[in-house]
């Protein structure tokens, strides 16, 4: 199925050059908003569900006017609802390369007016920004490596795609340990199947290192203890995201490896301090979607955490504030805290007198995932 979206232009708006990325987990809206015009969004071949945003999904994207550009490969990296002294309507956040090589944000929010939002909040030549990473943690995930990550064992490191069961991997609170279960699992890398990249040298890590989304890594510090009270943390992986030297890298597959021990552990990773499988309800959850089978005892094991875990916004509120960022007070759209769906879902009828889409191969043949399209709790 194929879909082209055709986006009003006060529902659109640009961060290009110096005003990517100018704060960690922010971006700046170029100045002025409505010097941007003609957004078009077109999904990508063999995409099943174009209609639904979903972060780590791809799409071609143009549009004309002061930074007007092609993207051909733009990612969503944010897909919030947008409910703002009452007017409501969701915010989908893509970046991508320009026609340059140059990082590019666009920011669609449909059924919602963002140049009245930005120059509302437009004062003293201070202009507004957005937030570029979710809220809310995915609802399903499971911390997995890309196969040929370099674990430490006890006899040096050794790809995670090679371990066997009786393996014993170093740990860092208890040493030597045996692995019980490791498993292999192939996905779509795309969505929430995206692979996190880290460039090196960015955590540790001596070699550029691939995670799953939700994958947790060690934070420790004092930003850590006066924001949370304990000397290290476990935040996941997109929770890092800048767009640059961390980014989502999404491909038409992507194998995991699942790597399961006595305890919750944490691990070095090319050098990355990073958590084992925590066999919790999220990980069970993707587990039996995945079809993977874990033995019975293993499944009825209780695992108590290695650390304390904070969700995606902790995580990049964290992450934010050990990077020294920049403490500019700014009005900020896409709320730090949001309830209901995580993505944005196209509606199956356009609604008002001038629709901002359309479809194009039948999206009738869709109505019914479109009614149910909401993740599980």
């Amino acid at each position: 199925m194929s879909l082209t979206i055709y986006a009003l232009d006060n529902q659109f708006a640009a961060a290009t050059g110096s005003n990517v990325n100018n704060g960690p987990g922010t971006s700046t809206f170029d100045y002025p908003p409505n010097s941007t015009k003609d957004l078009v969004i077109s999904s990508q071949p063999g995409d099943e569900t174009p209609f639904i945003f979903s972060p780590g999904d791809t799409y071609t994207l143009s549009f004309g006017g002061n930074g007007g550009t092609t993207i051909q490969d733009a990612v969503v990296i944010r897909s919030d609802p947008v409910d703002i002294g009452g007017d409501q309507g969701w915010a989908v956040v893509f970046e991508g390369l320009d026609q340059n090589g140059d990082l590019v944000q666009v920011v669609w929010s449909p059924e919602f007016d963002l140049e009245k939002w930005y120059w509302d909040h437009y004062s003293g030549g201070n202009p507004p920004g957005f937030y570029t990473t979710d809220a809310a943690p995915a609802t399903y995930a499971a911390p997995c490596f890309a196969p040929d990550t370099l674990i430490e064992t006890a006899s040096g490191p050794r790809p995670v795609g090679r371990l066997a069961l009786g393996d014993r991997v170093l740990t860092r609170d208890h040493g030597p340990q045996p692995v019980l279960w490791v498993a292999r699992a192939e996905v779509p890398g795309q969505g929430r199947g995206a692979p996190v990249w880290f460039e090196r040298d960015i955590l540790g890590n001596t070699a550029p290192l691939e995670l799953s989304q939700q994958h947790r890594i060690l934070l420790s510090g004092p930003e850590v203890a006066a924001r949370h009270g304990a000397p290290e943390v476990l935040a996941p992986a997109i929770s890092f995201v800048n767009g640059a030297t961390i980014r989502l890298a999404p491909r038409p597959r992507m194998a995991y490896v699942h790597l399961l021990l006595p305890r919750h552990e944490v691990l070095s990773a090319q050098g990355m301090a990073v958590e084992s499988l925590l066999m919790g309800r999220q990980a069970k959850f993707m587990m039996a979607r995945l079809q993977t089978r874990l033995p019975e005892p293993l499944m009825l094991r209780n695992y108590t955490p290695a650390r304390p875990l904070l969700t995606r916004r902790q995580g990049a509120d964290l992450w934010a504030a050990i990077t020294q960022a920049n403490g500019q007070k700014r009005a900020m759209f896409l709320a730090s805290k949001k309830p209901g769906r995580s993505v944005y879902v196209l509606p199956a009828r356009p609604s008002g007198n001038l629709p901002t889409w359309q479809a194009i191969d039948g999206l009738e043949a869709y109505a019914h995932l479109l009614r149910g399209a909401d993740p599980a709790p």
